[in-house]
């Protein structure tokens, strides 16, 4: 028992002593009183030191207010608005009508340049022979074409001194052909198809023809006046010329003028009568009336007056000049008489 009380005792002083040396560890030593130690003297009540988060500690900003506008400012602003949506409107306006005016201009595609001898002389010399055979080609069909024209004139001109109404025939009968064929719609594809070749033409040569033909056509002064009378482009009237007379001459190819007068008959061509003929007498006055005008003017006056007799009694008709003399009463007597027979 004994034992046991000294080490509860021996326990709470090593406990003792443990505490005063951790009071000892804490807390600063206590200076003799008037030393000076530079620490100032601790007050009762310590300053609690608060750590806030960066930003915290700065008072909240107050929204400043804008100062109030006079009406003069607020109109000179609005004034200003207006003018800069104005400006930008305008220069909106500007671009969009640019582009329009590109879209709807005309695109123009450059021909392809043709390569110099320098640059590739075996290319050079081929596209000179394909030029030169193509420009043969244009000129013989011409040629051809002209020759058939020509035969084709003569035959209509054998055919109309027996047929003197030929002529109104044939252009009815074309007349006929244009209005079937603007019905029928092929016009407007002849026409379309032309005028893409002459769009090709501009850039390939293959097709250069047509335009070169095109634009032959719209020099002509009677095509000028079609257009402005049909109220067409002088270039459209020029096509739809070229693609009527083409269409036109595919149709009377081989047709020889008895066939076309018979055709325009079938189509509707009422053939003209030939005039029934005149009297004799008729003739016969016709015919010294025009002697008469001929050698009043060929003959002289004093001629004249020397070839009409004077006196009184019948006159004899002795030359052309006596008929010539003769008043209008007195010829119409000698033609009703027969007598102009006898001379």
């Amino acid at each position: 028992m004994a034992e046991e009380l000294n080490q509860i005792d021996e326990a709470a002083a090593i406990e003792a002593e443990l505490r005063r040396l951790k009071e000892e560890q804490t807390t600063p030593p206590t200076p003799p009183e008037g030393t000076d130690t530079g620490i100032p003297p601790v007050t009762e009540e310590e300053p609690k030191v608060v750590v806030k988060p960066e930003g915290e500690d700065k008072p909240p900003e107050q929204e400043s207010k804008p100062p109030e506008k006079t009406p003069q400012q607020e109109a000179v602003e609005r004034e200003g608005r207006l003018r800069r949506l104005l400006k930008d409107q305008e220069r909106r306006n500007k671009e969009l009508e640019a582009r329009l005016a590109e879209q709807q201009a005309p695109k123009t595609d450059e021909p392809p340049k043709d390569p110099t001898y320098e640059d590739d002389a075996a290319e050079y010399l081929r596209r000179r022979s394909e030029q030169l055979e193509q420009r043969n080609n244009q000129l013989e069909a011409r040629i051809n074409a002209k020759e058939q024209q020509d035969q084709l004139r003569r035959a209509e001109d054998d055919f109309s001194r027996q047929h003197p109404d030929y002529f109104k025939a044939r252009d009815y009968l074309i007349k006929n052909e244009v209005e079937e064929w603007e019905l029928s719609g092929l016009a407007e594809q002849h026409q379309a198809t032309l005028a893409n070749s002459i769009r090709e033409g501009r850039r390939n040569p293959n097709f250069r023809a047509y335009t070169d033909h095109v634009n032959r056509v719209a020099q002509q002064d009677d095509v000028i006046e079609a257009a402005e009378r049909n109220g067409r482009s002088v270039e459209d009237e020029a096509i739809y010329q070229t693609a009527r007379d083409t269409y036109i001459n595919q149709r009377g190819q081989g047709m020889v003028p008895a066939k076309v007068y018979a055709l325009a008959q079938r189509r509707g061509y009422q053939v003209e009568q030939a005039a029934p003929q005149r009297d004799s007498s008729d003739v016969a006055r016709q015919r010294v009336l025009q002697a008469k005008e001929i050698s009043a003017a060929t003959n002289s006056l004093s001629n004249a007056s020397t070839a009409s007799g004077s006196g009184s009694g019948p006159k004899v008709i002795r030359s052309r000049n006596d008929i010539l003399a003769l008043e209008d009463a007195e010829l119409d007597s000698l033609i009703t008489s027969g007598r102009y027979k006898e001379l």
